[in-house]
C-alpha cells in the first residue's frame, strides 16, 4: 500500500516531516509519495512550483520518501478526484492521508464521493480535534457515499500552519520549525516578504527590546 500525502508545503515545516516520520515508523505503507500542488482549486500559490519542490527535498532529505511532480504536468486545476486515479495507476493501491480540518471540509471538495471511490482515506487528526467528533463525520460521509474513512488513534499532529510561519519570516522573526536549509532559500529567493519595507520602517525606529515585544 502507497501512501498519498499531499499539499502546497508553502513552506514545508517540521510538522509535516513529524507526521511522515510516524506513518513510516508505523509500517502501514510501503511507501509515502509526497504531491505537490500545482495550480490548486483551493487557494492562491505565489510561491513558484520549482521553489516549493526545492524546500520539499531538502526538507524531507534523507527520509525515504517520493516527491512526485505530476500536478505540474496536469494542466489546468488539479482537484484531487483528477489526480487520485492517476496516482493508483502508477503506484497500485493508495490510501488518500488526510488532516483533520480537510475532512470536515470534504463535503466542499470536488466530487469527494468519486475520491472515496478510488482509494480510501486515513486522517490525521491536528491539536485539540476530537477524534470522536472525527469518527462521526466520517462515519456520515461512509453512509452516504461509501469508501473506507479511518481517523488515526496513534498519529496526531499539532497546531503549526504554513501562514503563520510565512507571518514569522514577514516580520523577520525566528522560525524554529523550519529546516535551516529551507529557510536559506526562502531568505534567498526573497519569499514571504510581502510587508519588508513597513517591518522594517518599524524595526529601525524601535528598540530591539521593544521590537520584540511588539
Amino acid at each position: 500500500m502507497t501512501g498519498i500525502y499531499g499539499g502546497a508545503f508553502d513552506p514545508p515545516h517540521s510538522e509535516h516531516v513529524k507526521i511522515i516520520r510516524e506513518l513510516l515508523r508505523d509500517r502501514s505503507f510501503e511507501k509515502i509519495v509526497i504531491v505537490l500542488s500545482c495550480d490548486s482549486p483551493h487557494k492562491s500559490l505565489l510561491t513558484p512550483f520549482s521553489v516549493r519542490k526545492r524546500m520539499l527535498e531538502k526538507a524531507f532529505e534523507g527520509l525515504d520518501v517520493i516527491v512526485d511532480d505530476i500536478e505540474a504536468t496536469f494542466g489546468g486545476k488539479a482537484y484531487s478526484s483528477d489526480i487520485l486515479p492517476l496516482l493508483k495507476e502508477k503506484y497500485g493501491e493508495i490510501t488518500f492521508i488526510i488532516g483533520g480540518d480537510s475532512l470536515l471540509a470534504f463535503s466542499r471538495w470536488h466530487l469527494p464521493q468519486e475520491i472515496l471511490k478510488v482509494c480510501p482515506i486515513l486522517v490525521i487528526p491536528r491539536g485539540e480535534e476530537e477524534i470522536k467528533t472525527l469518527r462521526e463525520v466520517a462515519r456520515r460521509y461512509m453512509t452516504d457515499w461509501g469508501g473506507k474513512i479511518d481517523v488515526s488513534e496513534r498519529i496526531k499532529g499539532a497546531e503549526i500552519s504554513s501562514s503563520e510561519i510565512r507571518a514569522a519570516v514577514d516580520l523577520d522573526m525566528e522560525t524554529p520549525y523550519l529546516n535551516p536549509e529551507v529557510r536559506a532559500i526562502i531568505e534567498m529567493e526573497c519569499l514571504y516578504k510581502d510587508h519588508f519595507q513597513m517591518v522594517e520602517g518599524v524595526k529601525s525606529a524601535l528598540p530591539p527590546k521593544r521590537w520584540d515585544h511588539t
